[in-house]
């Protein structure tokens, strides 16, 4: 059995992303206080994910007790994307549509041919 290229896979993120691009702006911290922000603009994906439910007592629910729901995204990048951090500001827009959207990164994630990033809109 062989496995896809390193190659494949990266033309294959980028076929993905260009089936529905966003103009993506990172704002960053810098590393120590005094460090200037750093910011740097791409090209890439925001896809919807599943909803995540938790339970708003702290506890396993009951019958009848509310739940809480959070709605979150996933960023994917192309795999030579600057380093994106947790609690970095992502500012997308649609290209096709111009929607202007504000997001937390949660959790990213390098792999070797793409960034996945779990994000957390801003209102």
């Amino acid at each position: 059995m062989t496995f896809p290229s390193l190659a494949w896979k990266r033309k294959m993120v980028q076929l993905q992303i260009d089936r529905d691009p966003f103009t993506c702006k990172i704002y960053s911290r810098g590393a120590t206080p005094d460090a200037a922000q750093a910011t740097f603009t791409f090209t890439a994906t925001v896809q919807p994910a599943g909803a995540m439910t938790y339970s708003r007592q702290g506890t396993t629910n009951f019958q009848g007790e509310e739940n809480a729901v959070i709605y979150q995204s996933v960023l994917l990048a192309p795999w030579d994307t600057p380093a994106i951090d947790k609690d970095d500001l992502l500012i997308t827009t649609h290209d096709e549509t111009g929607i202007v959207r504000q997001f937390t990164v949660t959790t990213p994630r390098h792999l070797g041919h793409k960034w996945e990033c779990l994000l957390d809109e801003r209102f």
